[in-house]
């Protein structure tokens, strides 16, 4: 069945880990450690780690996107984007 339930939670999980990698992606872009961008977010290294790994739930990168956003200087909202399909809006 194309198309179904586990198609959907498919795409959500492959849209999780591409988010993921656009993350570690900028960071490393910007010469930024997972610490340092710990400490410049206020979250837990071991978190950060688990959303560039998309191995973090939906909740959790959605509760700490703008943070991560704003420490990452995504002016263009690309991250945002990219969470509504993980999230989608209902």
């Amino acid at each position: 069945m194309a198309g179904g339930p586990a198609a959907s939670l498919q795409a959500r999980w492959a849209s999780r880990a591409a988010l993921g990698v656009r993350i570690g992606s900028l960071r490393r872009e910007r010469g930024v450690s997972l610490d340092e961008l710990a400490l410049c977010t206020g979250m837990d290294a071991n978190v950060l780690f688990a959303i560039e790994l998309g191995l973090a739930s939906a909740a959790q990168v959605a509760q700490h996107l703008e943070r991560i956003a704003e420490a990452l200087g995504d002016p263009e909202g690309e991250l945002g984007m990219m969470l509504v399909q993980i999230c989608p809006v209902r």
